[in-house]
């Protein structure tokens, strides 16, 4: 008698166990969870956490789960371009830093001290402003106005 009550405890929290494991397994179970936790911070804490409810407008909509896959699916290929971008900005960053470091440092103030510096800064204003790292530079030569 016994042995037979632990084997039915036993069961019992077999199954029990195996029904968390589902649960927790279960993506949408998860997305639901985290729904309904943060929907109860956002009332009772902040609304801050109300942030977590604007993902139902993906999750309900084919044509934004649509363009996440865009993005998601080809990631190998996106990181790839990733790192050919920095390649390139790396062989510029070089010829900047050999060729234009009086350039670059005295248009951005002591922004090429070290290749890596100017490898940062080469990117960031590379996307920043409308012309590129050469809008930031100064103009070769000043054109002359005819009078």
């Amino acid at each position: 008698t016994k042995f037979n009550a632990s084997i039915k405890t036993y069961n019992r929290l077999k199954g029990f166990y195996e029904a968390l494991y589902l649960v927790f397994t279960d993506g949408w179970a998860i997305y639901y969870m985290l729904y309904f936790i943060f929907g109860a911070l956002g009332l009772f804490y902040h609304p801050f956490y109300f942030f977590f409810c604007l993902t139902y407008l993906v999750v309900r909509s084919e044509v934004l789960i649509n363009v996440l896959k865009a993005i998601y699916e080809p990631k190998k290929q996106i990181v790839l371009t990733l790192l050919l971008m920095i390649v390139v900005s790396y062989f510029f960053t070089l010829y900047s830093y050999t060729r234009l470091y009086e350039d670059f440092n005295s248009t951005l103030t002591n922004s090429c001290y070290s290749i890596w510096s100017c490898l940062v800064v080469t990117i960031d204003q590379t996307y920043k402003t409308g012309g590129g790292i050469g809008g930031d530079l100064p103009a070769p030569y000043t054109a002359q106005t005819s009078t």
